[in-house]
């Protein structure tokens, strides 16, 4: 397959992907929600709210059959040589696209709730349950104490990388494409050669917290069914552990591929590459079934409740995607679209998660730049 078959190919799977992930944003919302405001079933149900639907609906296809387009006769038209840069700009155009569709029924969906005249709910109670909490934190010592290994790997490789720097060649492989083949390189430097290492440490350190945010945050519990919330928590705890372990450990691996290839001049072994590739995807594909099933499982009422945990009432959402509240001290929450949490950037610790991903996507940027 030739680069530019490739890029095609790419190009317009990445184009159909954008339209399935945001056509069935409104069916992978949370229970509660609907175009990220929180409504009841019942009221979901009405000419009203199926008209906002339907509305998204068309004008996201619309959408997705004029990029499909513009990609077709860019790909007809103009020259191979340019149509890298042109067709990212146009996925990046349908992208923008799709967002002012989704903020235009966002708002006629909370024009539409304010015009109920709906009772605002009130806070809930905090019930503290120190044998589940001691239940929750052993799980998650255990979990974290398996987290140290990819850390020590992590200095390990640094170390390995110092120690052979004099004798590593002056151009470095930067980037290996799906069989192990180097197809990137980079000017050596102590920045560059490090980068694999400082990555694994990084991931290691941030997956880290994660998984204590997931433990502390709090549970959405039923009093009639408490029991048995608790166990389906600890289970989804439980496996969520599991699969940031998997996750991490993935990666560790592929970086220190990454370091003995660089330090030796050798491509990656293909099955090696495979394995770790293929443990990065089973991870996050048990990461998405985790999460349906706890959504599925997790006993409590939707009707008739008098209350409503901080991170359901709509006044802490930003056009129902981003959690917003400096009050509320959890840094994660769960998301009103898809599945798993997202981040409270009302926090400080939010904003700081935030910041350091930011530094981390520009630092690879500015990497494979080299």
């Amino acid at each position: 397959m030739t680069n530019t078959t490739f890029t095609i190919l790419s190009v317009i799977g990445t184009n159909v992907i954008l339209y399935i992930l945001f056509i069935l944003t409104p069916y992978f919302s949370t229970a509660d929600t609907y175009m990220g405001i929180f409504l009841e079933h019942a009221y979901r149900q009405t000419p009203e709210a199926k008209k906002i639907l339907k509305s998204f609906l068309i004008h996201t296809t619309i959408t997705f059959i004029i990029t499909t387009l513009m990609i077709l006769l860019l790909l007809i038209k103009i020259p191979v040589l340019n149509h890298s840069p042109l067709l990212g700009g146009i996925l990046l155009l349908e992208t923008l696209l799709y967002f002012v569709v989704y903020g235009k029924s966002y708002a006629q969906t909370k024009a539409y709730k304010k015009s109920l005249n709906l009772p605002q709910p009130t806070g809930g109670k905090l019930l503290i349950d120190t044998a589940f909490m001691e239940q929750k934190n052993k799980i998650k010592m255990i979990y974290k104490k398996l987290l140290y290994i990819p850390l020590v790997i992590g200095l390990f490789l640094g170390a390995y990388t110092l120690y052979h720097y004099n004798e590593m060649p002056q151009l470095i492989p930067t980037h290996f494409n799906i069989v192990g083949e180097i197809d990137g390189w980079a000017n050596k430097n102590i920045a560059t050669a490090l980068f694999p290492s400082g990555m694994t440490i990084l991931i290691t350190l941030l997956f880290s917290y994660s998984l204590d945010s997931a433990f502390n945050k709090r549970s959405k519990l039923s009093k009639e069914q408490l029991e048995k919330g608790k166990t389906v928590i600890l289970k989804y705890l439980k496996w969520s552990a599991l699969t940031i372990l998997i996750l991490v450990f993935a990666i560790t691996s592929m970086m220190m591929g990454i370091v003995f290839s660089t330090v030796q001049g050798v491509t990656l072994t293909p099955i090696y590459n495979y394995l770790s590739v293929g443990a990065i995807f089973l991870s996050v594909i048990l990461m998405g079934y985790n999460s349906y099933c706890y959504k599925r499982n997790l006993p409590y009422k939707e009707e008739n409740e008098a209350y409503l945990p901080p991170e359901e009432q709509d006044d802490y959402w930003l056009w129902g995607l981003f959690y917003n509240n400096p009050n509320d001290p959890a840094v994660l929450v769960a998301k009103r679209h898809g599945l798993g949490w997202t981040i409270n950037i009302g926090s400080f610790k939010g904003k700081l998660i935030i910041l350091v991903t930011l530094l981390v996507i520009i630092g690879a940027i500015i990497f494979s730049s080299y």
